[in-house]
This record gives C-alpha cells, structure tokens and sequence, in this order.
C-alpha cells in the first residue's frame, strides 16, 4: 500500500505531475497547501487559478474568467452572479457559458456566444425506476430552456438568436445600461454583437413541442455563413506548415505555433462512407472547432483467410478520409489494432486457439508474438507506404497524420492478461522470458527461490535439463493483495512488475523505432492507452511504460451500474442503468491527469455514456478541467454517422444535440486558452524500484472504463 496519500480532489484544483528515476531511493512529494482550495466540510473545491469553483454540496460548477464565464449543474431558481453576468434558471438541470470570440474581455467584446443545454433523448424514451421500458426512436427531444441572463454592462448591444445549426433567426438591440436575454427556448445559441450579427438569415419555424420539451430538427447543414463557424481556427490545410512535434509538455504546429486538439473518434462504418458523406462530415467537424479525428478500428480483410490483407476498396476509404480531413484543417491520429478486433483462429496461423479460445482477443499477445507483429507491420507498410491519390503522398510523408498509436488498451498489468484468453504454449514462452529474467537479475534458480522464500506458483515446473521453468503472476493476480501478503509472493510479484514494465517499455520503443526507421514518418507515437488492474499500485508504471514513444495518452468513461445482456456495447429495452451526475459525485468522477514531465498528455476515449440523463456535462467538465489540467487533446468518443445520430442502441454518440451541440463555446474556449491552466498542485518524483516494490503513487487516476472493458 503506498506510505502517503493526498487528497484525490487535488486534480480538480491545479496540475498533479510525476517523473520517474532509475534505481533506488524515496519517493518525493512536494504538495501545494491544498486546505486552500478543498473545503470538505463546505463541499466546494475551488481551481488554483481561482477561475474554477465547483459545489458538489449543491451540484453545480461556476467558472469566471475575463473571457469565458458561466455555470452548470443543478442551480435552478439560484440567482448565479460572476463577474460580469448574472444567470437564472428554472431547469432542473442547466448548462450555460458566454465566451469571447474576438479575443477581447467579455465586457469589451465585439462577439460574444451564448452557449446553453439542458437535457435530450430519444422521443418515446422512457423507464420506470432503474428499468428502461423504451429506447425511443428519433429524432430527439430536447428541454425547453427556461433562462434569463444579465449581462452588466457590456459594449456589445445588439441580439442576435439563432438556431441549431448556427444560422440567426431573428435580431434585436439591448436598450438600458445591462443587457437582459430571455434564451430562446428552442435554441443553444445566441450571439451579441457591437453590430448587428452577419450572416445567413433563416426563416424561424416554432419547433414542435410536447409538455415542455422541443423536437429537434435534424436536417443536414448546408454550410451557408455562420457567424459562430469556427473553421476559421483550423489552417486552411493541415499539416501546411510541416508535422506536428513535441515540444516538452506542448504540442506544436509546423511553424511552429503552440495547438490543443478538440477531437473526436471514428471507426472503419464511417471511414468506408460515400465520399460526400465524408467531404460533409469533414465540414460539419472543422465547423464545430475539431481539429483531429483519431480513426480508430480494424483495417483488415475480415472476409480474407489472411489477416494481413487490407482491400484496395478500404485503402482508398483510408485515404479519402484522410484528405477530406485535411483540406478542412483537421490533423488525424491512426489507430488501427486493439486486441479484441483480432479474434484468433487457427486459419491466421496461431496455432493452439481452439475450443475456448477461439475467436477472443489475446491478450498481451502483440507484445512478444513475431506472427501477429509481422501483420501489424504489413497493415502499417500498406497503409503508409502506399501513395495516397488524392494527395500525391503517404501517409508517411503526410504532416496531417499527426500521430499513430501502436495499439489501442492493452497492458500485462491488466486483468486481460490471463490464461483464460491465452493457451497455454502461450503462456509458457512469457514464463520463459521471466524465467531469463530471473536467471539474470539471480544467477540461479535456487537464488532466485531463496531471494523469493520460497514462493512457487502451481504452473511452476522443472524442464527436461532439470531446470525450473518460473511461471508468472498475471496481471489478475497481481491486482490483489501481494503487498500485504506472504514476503516472498511480494518480492516474486515485485520482480514481476519490473519484468512486465521493461518488457513492454521495451516493445514500445522497438516499435516507436518501427515506425520512424522503417515507415519513416515524422508523426509522433504513442504507445497505449490502457489501464492498471490496481491503479493504487501500478498506474505510474503504466505511464512509465508509455514514455518508449511521444505522448501519453489514456482512456475514461463515466458509466454507473448499467446491467443487461450486451450492456457492453448498447442499449436494450429491459437493461437497467442509473443516473449519476459528476458534478454531485467528485470522488467517482473521472477527470484526472497523472500527467508525465517532459510528454504532451491527451484523452482519445471519454465519454458519459448514454443514456445518463447528465450527459450535457461531459463536454464542459473536460473541457475546462482538462485545460485547468494541462490537457493537450481531448477527444469525445465517437461518431458513428455523419450527421446527426439516428442508432438508438449507440451507447456513444458524438451527433446528439447535448454532446456536439456544445462544441462551439468549449472548443473555442480550450483552443484559445481562455481559462488559465492551474498551477502544479502536486509533483511526485518515484524511483522505479520503489514502484516495482508496490510502493505506488500517492493518487491515482479513478477506475473509469465503460462496461466493455469490465
């Protein structure tokens, strides 16, 4: 267990940073006197920066910035004072933020946006208690807004309403020294200008409604003159400056300009898409403020007895899309194998996956098979090393291809790795990796044995030549209690943890190695993602193994209790789910950085799965305690269509109104900085044999995987 802990609220109040040193020694924890910022007894937890307040007492998160203010949570019939706006509100539930769009303090501004939400679902939703009686059909319905916001005397005068895709519906100027806006009941947006608002002028039809909530519409943009169009932050073609580098903590453009990437995720549905769809799906990102889609999904011939093979019909998908994004100045991260999209089958070759190991993942397998590398490595060649034809280059060559990701959530240290998803034969060569491990770090079994008093597993066994074979721990087994245990388990498991950690630091950089010498691409790298099987532990070492490549990255998802067969992966009438808001439940929240000195951090999966009826929280919780955090990448999972989301099973939509539809202020808001990061609130130096010894880290991430991966 480890020796010291601090108060896990101490990410919600500034930056929470580690490095690692070789060999032995105390680990070093300097902490910023965090009594100034958590009030447990109060309930409030207030940023380093002062710019953050959030009161779990009530549930509600107030954020006061000369550009950006506004609130979210349960603050209804609360009179909410910043300090140049005043909100009130009848909805239970609210989301709400004003940002400046001309880089100019809100009360000096010549474009302020308006941002509000409250709740959507599916019409025809419906439960009774936990029990989900209906998933409902589309298209959505959505809350009436019920909010009246005083803005104190602002320079910017005139009022202009518009609708869900941005374009006005009707104009008015303020009269008096403070200007009051009833929000339109009908729509997020609305845009107050020193001038009257430009742009394209749509008829407004009153939305359908049904006791108190609105129909959302769901015609397809036509991508006429918006005045809150962020296409304007993005380049005119990504990657025209060059690649993306690391720049210590940062990331930088070509020419070197400091970027933050708001982004999103796509699978091989969406990539294989007509390419109008496509060109569409491009312009509907770029104008909502993305600037990097991570395709994330298999590439391979599922049909094919050979797992090697990529269709030319998918290359020239892969490709498409790639350009498309491009010429919208949207970057690409290529994501392109996970363990579970792989199901191994005695026809790939993999001898010894039959009866209950066929067709599942291997788990760890990539780490040490030669086979399933080499089809790896022919999927990157295809991909990479092909001219792409509507570009005239490879993605090798290719600046917009800003990173590639080795593999998507695998690690030894989870509960994966376990013999119920690897043969035995399997199993048997990383025992003889571990066996040589032993052998070098002891000289011989019988020291090693000693040194591990004794402690044996029941897959131990003596070879032929009278020499034992060790077994491993997997990562299962070390999750539990060994530090508590018998010594000489704990010093086995010890010696693991090392064994597991070098093994794959050392993958990493093998394959890190891959892709720049032999694919020869300036894209950064990043290795994984994943998880710990006990973060308490080895969440450091994980992070750890992830400094092989360029940039740290890892996944989260806020998810309660959703029960029901293929609760996994979608929603089902008859499932059960919970409603939990993060705002009221700090301590199951998942928006923690154990951010690593030196390395540029992103999220590529996070989500509030549906159908929490909260979800409208997620975007503005990421976007500005991510920023508080140092994030240089956040990306929302996922799109699934190119417009707006009509799958009412899908767990994870990008395309609904309370997800997408608050892109525009907290996109802009965490592009351009405009709440400041936080100050280093704790910093951790750990000797890498401390953390081998279940020494830990003093706070950790929370568990926050969705029910696929439980």
């Amino acid at each position: 267990m480890p020796n010291k802990t601090v108060d896990m609220y101490a990410f919600y109040t500034g930056r929470v940073v580690q490095s690692f040193v070789n060999g032995s020694g105390e680990q070093e924890i300097k902490t910023a006197d965090l009594s100034r910022y958590i009030d447990r007894s109060a309930q409030t937890i207030t940023s380093s920066t002062g710019e953050l307040k959030w009161d779990y007492g009530s549930g509600a998160v107030k954020y006061d910035t000369p550009y950006f203010q506004g609130a979210l949570g349960f603050f209804a019939g609360v009179k909410t004072e910043l300090s140049d706006i005043i909100i009130e509100t009848d909805n239970e539930y609210f989301t709400f933020a004003a940002v400046s769009m001309d880089g100019k303090p809100l009360k000096l501004s010549e474009k302020i946006l308006l941002q509000a939400m409250t709740r959507c679902h599916y019409k025809g939703y419906a439960t009774e208690g936990d029990k989900i009686l209906s998933t409902g059909e589309p298209p959505h319905m959505v809350l009436d807004i019920k909010a009246k916001i005083t803005l104190k005397n602002f320079v910017a005068r005139h009022v202009a309403f518009l609708d869900e895709l941005g374009y006005i519906v009707r104009q008015e100027e303020a009269d008096g020294e403070n200007i009051v806006i009833d929000l339109a009941a009908d729509g997020f947006y609305t845009l107050v200008t020193a001038e009257k608002a430009q742009g394209h002028v749509k008829q407004h039809i009153k939305k359908e409604s049904i006791e108190g909530e609105w129909i959302f519409p769901s015609e397809a943009d036509c991508f006429l003159d918006s005045p809150i169009d962020l296409r304007y932050l993005n380049e005119d073609e990504a990657g025209q400056s060059g690649f993306v580098t690391k720049d210590g903590e940062f990331f930088r453009l070509g020419n070197g300009a400091p970027v933050k990437f708001w982004a999103t995720c796509c699978g091989p549905g969406l990539i294989a898409q007509p390419k109008d769809k496509i060109d569409f799906v491009a312009k509907k990102l770029a104008k909502m403020g993305v600037n990097m889609v991570r395709m994330h999904g298999p590439v391979y011939d599922r049909k094919s007895s050979d797992p090697s093979v990529i269709t030319d019909e998918y290359l020239d998908s892969f490709h498409y899309f790639v350009n498309a994004m491009k010429k919208q100045g949207i970057y690409v991260k290529l994501s392109i194998y996970w363990t579970a999209w792989l199901p191994m089958k005695n026809e790939y070759g993999f001898d010894g996956f039959t009866g209950k190991y066929e067709n599942k993942g291997a788990g760890c397998l990539f780490f040490f098979d030669e086979k399933l590398q080499a089809i790896y490595k022919k999927w990157c060649e295809r991909l990479m090393l092909t001219k792409n034809p509507y570009t005239g280059l490879t993605l090798a060559q290719d600046p917009a291809v800003a990173i590639v990701e080795i593999q998507n959530e695998d690690s030894f240290l989870w509960w994966s790795f376990t013999r119920e998803l690897l043969p035995e034969k399997y199993m048997r060569r990383i025992d003889g990796y571990f066996t040589a491990f032993a052998l070098g770090k002891y000289g011989s079994h019988e020291k090693a044995l000693e040194a591990w008093g004794g402690f044996k597993t029941e897959h131990d066994t003596d070879s032929l030549f009278g020499v034992m074979d060790t077994a491993v721990l997997t990562g299962y087994d070390l999750g539990k209690e060994n530090y508590d245990g018998d010594p000489g388990r704990k010093k086995r498991g010890a010696d693991l943890l090392q064994f597991y950690t070098e093994f794959m630091r050392d993958f990493y950089a093998d394959m890190t190695g891959f892709y720049k010498n032999k694919i020869k691409t300036k894209a950064l790298v990043s290795p994984s993602n994943w998880t710990v099987a006990d973060a308490r532990l080895m969440e450091g070492l994980e992070r750890y193994v992830y400094t092989a490549g360029d940039v740290i990255d890892r996944h989260g998802y806020f998810e309660y209790n959703h029960k029901g067969e293929t609760a996994g992966w979608r929603i089902l009438p008859g499932h059960t789910f919970m409603d939990i808001s993060a705002v009221k439940n700090p301590d199951a929240c998942i928006l923690q950085i154990n951010a690593v000195k030196g390395f540029p951090h992103i999220i590529t999966e996070t989500a509030w799965p549906q159908p929490n009826r909260y979800k409208a929280e997620s975007v503005p919780m990421w976007a500005m305690y991510g920023q508080l955090q140092g994030m240089d990448g956040i990306f929302i999972f996922h799109m699934s269509d190119t417009d707006w989301e009509t799958n009412v099973s899908n767990k994870w939509p990008l395309f609904v109104p309370s997800v997408i539809g608050q892109f525009p202020a907290f996109a802009l808001m965490f592009r351009n900085g405009l709440l400041k990061e936080g100050d280093v609130v704790v910093d951790v130096t750990s000797y890498l044999d401390g953390l081998y010894n279940f020494g830990g880290f003093p706070l950790h991430e929370n568990f926050a995987v969705d029910n696929l991966n439980r």
